[in-house]
Parts: structure tokens; sequence; C-alpha cells
């Protein structure tokens, strides 16, 4: 075998093994979210198995803080002045793990899952819930509003050598993440509801006259 072939077989086997190893693609949707004290926000999410050998079976997800990493650190735990990794102004519920979800190899089809817009709920839609603490939260710790809670949504997923449900061997583990963030945002003060109820109402009363003429 010449030099040349034994790169070129090299190359292949490294291709074959890319393939077979490689992490599902995970799309938040939208990755950047906001909402009020005492609110539920959340994500949509796209899954999609890009080995064309691997199912994967999907485990559940996390939400980790800048520098958190699942494998490493606890990210399970929230704010209490310390906790670094966990959510730092809620409190995160993960979805996906509860669905069973099996993606097929790429070849195969059924490779992908799909779950958008976010629903909170039991069960809800999307790859997990943010339940933003209530507004005694950020006074008691004096925090000013609004802030921004950045990370990464961490999926975790099994990987089998055939379909698990037929048989198939599980032969590892691993992670996806995607960038995220939940933007924290002051509640409208009544006066604004009042502003907003009396600009709608006038705005009503506008229609009812032109329709009238």
């Amino acid at each position: 075998m010449t030099r040349r072939t034994v790169h070129l077989a090299g190359l292949v086997l490294a291709l074959c093994s890319w393939h077979a190893s490689a992490a599902p693609t995970l799309t938040l949707l939208p990755p950047d979210i906001s909402g009020y004290p005492g609110k539920t926000v959340g994500w949509g999410v796209g899954i999609n198995n890009t080995s064309d050998t691997d199912w994967l079976k999907i485990t559940g997800s996390l939400f980790c803080g800048a520098g958190g990493d699942p494998n490493v650190n606890d990210c399970t735990t929230t704010f209490n002045g310390t906790t670094q990794f966990g959510p730092s102004f809620g409190a995160y519920t993960d979805y996906v793990g509860k669905d069973g979800i099996i993606l097929a190899p790429f070849e195969m089809g059924s490779d992908s899952f799909f779950s958008f817009p976010f629903s909170p709920g039991n069960p809800g839609s999307g790859v997990g819930q943010y339940q933003i603490f209530p507004q005694s939260f950020f006074t008691s710790n004096n925090i000013a509003l609004p802030v921004t809670d950045s990370g990464n949504i961490f999926i975790t997923f099994d990987v089998y050598d055939g379909d698990p449900l037929n048989g198939g061997n599980k032969t590892g583990s691993g992670e996806a993440s995607s960038a995220a963030t939940v933007t924290v945002l002051p509640t409208p003060e009544p006066a604004t509801f009042l502003l907003l109820g009396g600009s709608l109402a006038a705005l009503a009363g506008l229609r009812l006259r032109r329709r009238a003429r």
C-alpha cells in the first residue's frame, strides 16, 4: 500500500468516526427571552441528529450559567449568594427529558424533533421553562432591574447502535449546548397600565363614532 493510499484510508476512517460520534445540533427558538418577576418563560427548541449511524435518546436539559457545564459543575442549584453555575434569577425545569425523544440516524429519517413556540405546563412544549423569582427576591437582594442571566442550555443524550426500543445497545452518552439568555424586566407601574387602558378605550370609542356616521 502506498503512502498516499494509507493517508486516504486514514481520512476515510476519520470521517466515518466523526459521523458515528457526531453530536446533535440544538437550536433555541428564540435564544434570548425576557419576562417580569414571578413569570414563567422558556425556549422553543429544534434538535437534529447529525449522525448517519447512531440512534440518540434525549435524557434531559439544563440551564447553566456562564462557565457552567453539567459534566463538571452543578447547574441545578439556584441563586443563594455563592452559587456560580446555576440559574441566577429563577429556577429551570426540564421538558424534553420527559418526552422520551428518540432520534433515528440521519440517513433513516425521523432524525429531528421540533417544539415551538414555548408553552408552559405539564406537559409543556419547548426545551424547558425558567420560572423567574418574585419581586421580593430582587428587592431583598438589592438587585436593580433589568438584569440578564446569561449561560447555555444543555441537552444530554444516550447513544445507541440501533433502535433503543427494538434491541439497540447503549454505546455512550453526550451533550450539546446553545447560548441562551433571560432578561428580567422591571414590572410596569400601575400608571402605565392605566394609560394603556385609557388609550385603548379612546381608540375603541373613535371607531364606534366612525361606524355611527
